[in-house]
């Protein structure tokens, strides 16, 4: 989703009033006085002329000055109280574009044994098949064995997780019927799985508060039959909540935070920057999926225009280069090997999708929680 941010307009304060100008009326309105006291008025002494003519121009200009000084002055105050807001509502904004939703066990089977780490070598020796939709690296063949494995994982990396599992989330291939697929989770965790098919269950949002643990799941494989467009890949994070974490042993791995999807890319990066308050100096890790050539010259005209510090030979990482065709669950996929990315590099990460329709779905990865 789009971040429901206001665009604040600036106020703008009233001009200061022209003194020289005023001075000059100042002048003339106690000319004007005097001559009319003098004349029509008769007045024959001094104390008349002061009395009947400069004294009352003098009070009539403090009338219109003064009521143009006030308005000066309101307008200042005005923009004083305005500036506090804003500022005010901008950090009201940051803190809400900051939420991040917290992972304490992330398991991935791709097609490279490595898995993501294939990926953040020497560019030479990143596998390379940009066209080629390929297999899962692995020997289990069938969904129950590879939901053992996956079972098996996160047991390793958060030992005793069932006692506290709450909830199983679950997006899969259409390969699967749902009543399949319910099932063999089921004889893996007791627990029925709700269905979603929303990218925002992967990352942070407001809908995905809970007290215990939640289990996401993401199945994209061929479901045992002919191969299909896009690579195999199953997926699994357990994520927990900020009071739970308290409580509980488990380590946290990574924050994912909220989803930015935009049709324009510029103008989403610098609302995730600066509502993040990310610092671009430290930005290194941009991950691609979806994306064509001229699409990445404008993006990297961009960002070398904003003073990311990226590769020059290769600024960006991308999925599609070495796994072919993204999926139809490709984004939660890869906010899953992001977060191994965060693992093994200890660096925040950032992916970029563009689906079929043009948008553009951003979410930043940090190994350390915004506190």
């Amino acid at each position: 989703m789009s971040w429901p941010i206001p665009n604040i307009p600036v106020k703008a304060v009233m001009s200061s009033p022209d003194y020289k100008r005023w001075s000059i009326i100042l002048l003339a309105m106690s000319l004007a006085g005097v001559l009319l006291a003098i004349y029509p008025g008769n007045s024959t002494s001094y104390g008349q002329i002061l009395l009947y003519g400069l004294l009352p121009a003098i009070l009539l200009w403090l009338c219109f000055f003064g009521g143009v000084f006030y308005r000066y002055q309101r307008s200042i105050n005005a923009l004083l109280l305005w500036s506090a807001e804003t500022k005010r509502t901008k950090q009201l904004w940051q803190r809400w574009s900051r939420k991040q939703q917290i992972v304490v066990s992330n398991v991935v089977l791709t097609p490279e044994e490595n898995g993501v780490l294939s990926l953040l070598g020497e560019p030479a020796d990143v596998p390379a098949y940009p066209a080629k939709a390929r297999a899962l690296f692995t020997e289990l063949s069938t969904l129950e064995k590879r939901l053992a494995y996956i079972d098996r994982e996160t047991e390793k990396q958060c030992p005793g997780y069932r006692h506290h599992l709450g909830k199983i989330e679950i997006q899969y291939s259409a390969r699967y019927q749902t009543g399949v697929i319910e099932q063999a989770v089921y004889n893996r965790w007791d627990l029925f799985p709700e269905c979603t098919n929303t990218k925002e269950s992967f990352c942070a949002d407001d809908n995905n508060e809970q007290s215990g643990l939640i289990l996401l799941l993401c199945v994209q494989d061929w479901g045992g039959s002919q191969a299909e467009q896009y690579s195999e890949f199953i997926t699994a994070q357990l994520i927990v909540s900020e009071h739970f974490t308290s409580r509980a042993v488990f380590p946290v791995i990574a924050g994912v935070g909220r989803l930015l999807s935009s049709n324009s890319l510029p103008d989403a990066l610098d609302m995730l920057v600066e509502y993040n308050r990310l610092e671009t100096t430290k930005m290194r890790y941009v991950w691609l999926s979806g994306m064509d050539n001229d699409e990445r010259v404008r993006l990297i005209q961009h960002l070398t225009l904003k003073q990311w510090p990226l590769p020059e030979r290769h600024p960006f990482i991308s999925l599609d280069h070495s796994f072919g065709p993204p999926g139809p669950l490709m984004f939660p996929v890869a906010i899953s090997l992001l977060t191994d990315a965060v693992k093994f590099t200890n660096e925040n990460q950032l992916i970029i999708f563009v689906d079929a329709k043009n948008n553009y779905s951003i979410c930043f990865i940090t190994r350390e929680l915004f506190l």
